[in-house]
């Protein structure tokens, strides 16, 4: 029994520890997102917000979205935001993956200011892996600099 109890609080506290790792949360928004079917495409977003080439600084059109998104949040009191951060792929891999860290933290940061609870929203950074646009390696795509929000009423 002592060997169960042991096990199970060791198991309680790796699960702990992989869900509030921000690396870890990448697994838990794509379980979370929408899965596209062979040949059918992801849904569509609720919202999308642009960047300007390597910065993560929201623009005044990105905060009156976001001020929209918690307006609507407020009328559902179990929504769900779930924030994901992309990159185009004009740096290295690994500055695309901070930038859309970057990026998805900075939404997060505005939704809380703006009275989201912080349970409310979940995120995630894909870097380069999912663009909107297919471009080469070291290509500048505005549409690719992005974090896209999806709100879930529950």
């Amino acid at each position: 029994m002592r060997r169960l109890l042991g096990f199970l609080a060791g198991s309680l506290l790796s699960l702990t520890a992989a869900c509030t790792m921000a690396p870890g949360r990448d697994l838990a928004v794509a379980d979370m997102l929408p899965k596209p079917e062979a040949g059918r495409m992801l849904e569509t977003p609720s919202y999308r917000l642009f960047f300007d080439v390597d910065s993560a600084t929201l623009t005044a059109e990105s905060i009156a979205t976001l001020d929209r998104v918690a307006a609507e949040a407020a009328g559902q009191p179990a929504a769900r935001i779930i924030v994901a951060g992309h990159a185009d792929r004009s740096g290295s891999k690994r500055r695309n993956k901070m930038l859309s860290v970057e990026r998805a933290e900075a939404v997060r940061r505005y939704l809380l200011r703006a009275g989201v609870p912080e349970r409310s929203i979940v995120s995630a950074a894909y870097g380069e892996r999912r663009g909107l646009v297919a471009t080469s390696d070291g290509v500048i795509e505005p549409q690719n600099r992005r974090v896209e929000i999806y709100l879930r009423a529950y």
